[in-house]
């Protein structure tokens, strides 16, 4: 995936994804942040189709 400076990336956890190495001299930057929700022990175990299914504001 790649974009003009400034774009932002937002990665939902459940989609396939690795990690890769820099092949370049240019530093490459990341920040990874684990959202949660107030409900999690309520859901954890559940596979909705829908993988934005608990998200509202994306649905």
């Amino acid at each position: 995936m790649t974009g003009p400076v400034g774009t932002v990336c937002l990665w939902h956890g459940q989609l396939v994804h690795s990690g890769s190495r820099n092949c370049t001299d240019r530093i490459r930057m990341a920040l990874i942040a684990r959202l949660s929700r107030k409900d999690l022990n309520d859901i954890r175990f559940e596979t909705p189709q829908d993988m934005w299914h608990y998200w509202a504001g994306i649905n």
